[in-house]
């Protein structure tokens, strides 16, 4: 049961470019066509509920949304809702405001989103990452040459006739050159959020669809509620990198902050061009704009969607993040613990891998006391050549492990980047060395200093 869009795909794309005319904030674009008026949710007596084992669902509201779900979807989502049922998926409430993932499907569903994203494959999309996260990838898609155009006509001529202020970010004014030329990206740097995207998915179901229905809502953007600590030991250091990271908060006590996090205004140009024009091997517009809205956060809101670059060059060909900017934006997105980046490599001015922070051991029971904490770990690998100059770098997820017969310990991680949709397995005698930096939980390396064992790193890192 498709709820109707707009029949002609060209006109209805080219109609949603103009994002603001005449000073109109970005929330006045949403869309309300087609879409199936709400049920009421009411605990009154009456309605046909389905047979739902007590087991499965307790929570009454829930039971409710379930049946509701269940008549409206299609049987391919009837089949994800059943499975993501019995996994005990879609009654996790492990959200930051505690909502279920059952309640955020249906705000995604039966509420307003911004104009342009059909709701029923933003339904559709979520339901399908939920049941394989490993699905979510990092490759961006083309947006076709005569929307191009459109884009950089109309961009030019709103910077031309309006003093237009971007809502995402109130102190910065709108700039032409904001909008480049040249969107095609053949090589993502947006690894660190997809990884971060693929983490919320995995291991908190209510909080991916959470973050999926403030993203794609008139408002564009997520709220959550964090403890100070959680940032920095030091409130006043908390807040200064919360200020330096640019990002909209507010303290509700002395404890407690809340954050607004969102994508940068682009975003929603390419995560357009991915709903109409989305081909299997490359990113969902749900991926576009989570993905996006990481980058934003962590590059202090430097990041342009469109060409996959930042306004600064603090990194490479200005893509990507730093290894302390993605700690701050996985602290920020995890919301529950505090993270540590932890440097394992050393390298020298001329990228050149010049020894390490710590020992095969050591490196390794961080990684295995991590998983034990039901936590999982992102890393950021590096590819060396035979002189040991970096040549390459990537991030990936750690998250699980397993121990055969002799020892060996195989470590199981989720690569966005690799063309398939599944877990991969990467001995922990080939991983470790590669490790430049992971983020570790803070209480796992809390008052622990660097350990070398000289035996050690020449017999694993032929040092």
């Amino acid at each position: 049961m498709e709820a109707k869009f707009v029949p002609n795909i060209k006109s209805a794309y080219l109609h949603s470019m103009a994002l603001v005319k005449n000073n109109a904030p970005l929330s006045t674009n949403i869309n309300t066509e087609g879409c199936t008026p709400a049920p009421q949710l009411s605990f009154k007596a009456g309605g046909v509920i389905l047979n739902v084992p007590s087991n499965f669902i307790q929570n009454p509201l829930d039971k409710k949304i379930y049946n509701i779900l269940m008549q409206v979807s299609t049987p391919e989502e009837q089949k994800y809702l059943d499975n993501l049922l019995k996994a005990g998926r879609l009654t996790s409430t492990k959200s930051n405001d505690k909502s279920s993932t059952l309640q955020n499907l249906y705000k995604i569903l039966y509420e307003p989103r911004i104009k342009g994203l059909n709701q029923r494959k933003i339904y559709n999309e979520t339901l399908k990452t939920l049941n394989n996260p490993f699905k979510i990838n990092q490759r961006f898609g083309d947006i076709p040459d005569y929307l191009t155009g459109t884009l950089i006509a109309n961009h030019w001529f709103n910077s031309l006739t309006t003093p237009y202020s971007d809502p995402t970010s109130p102190t910065k004014k709108f700039k032409a050159i904001d909008i480049p030329h040249n969107m095609k990206v053949n090589y993502s740097g947006t690894c660190v959020a997809a990884s971060m995207e693929f983490n919320l998915a995995y291991k908190k179901p209510a909080e991916y669809t959470r973050f999926v229905a403030g993203l794609t809502s008139q408002d564009m953007c997520v709220k959550s509620k964090l403890k100070i600590d959680n940032i920095s030991e030091s409130k006043e250091e908390a807040k200064q990198a919360m200020k330096g990271y640019g990002l909209d908060y507010k303290m509700l006590d002395n404890d407690t902050v809340e954050v607004r996090i969102r994508p940068d205004r682009n975003a929603i140009e390419r995560a357009r061009a991915q709903s109409f024009f989305h081909k299997a091997t490359t990113r969902s517009a749900l991926d576009v704009l989570m993905q996006s809205t990481f980058m934003q956060l962590g590059s202090a809101n430097t990041y342009n969607t469109l060409n996959d670059k930042r306004e600064e060059e603090s990194v490479v060909d200005g893509k990507g993040l730093t290894e302390a900017e993605k700690n701050f934006a996985e602290t920020i997105v995890d919301s529950e613990s505090r993270k540590t980046s932890v440097t394992y490599q050393e390298v020298d001015d001329d990228a050149k891998l010049t020894g390490f922070n710590y020992d095969y051991n050591s490196t390794l029971n961080h990684l295995l006391k991590s998983l034990k904490k039901e936590t999982n770990i992102i890393i950021g690998i590096t590819e060396i050549d035979r002189n040991r100059s970096i040549i390459g770098g990537h991030e990936i997820t750690v998250i699980g492990s397993k121990q055969d017969k002799n020892g060996n310990i195989t470590f199981i991680c989720n690569d966005t980047d690799d063309d398939y949709d599944g877990p991969i397995e990467i001995s922990a005698r080939e991983l470790i060395p590669k490790i430049h930096h992971a983020g570790i939980p803070y209480d796992v390396i809390a008052n622990e200093q660097p350990k070398l064992n000289p035996d050690l790193v020449k017999k694993y890192f032929g040092i």
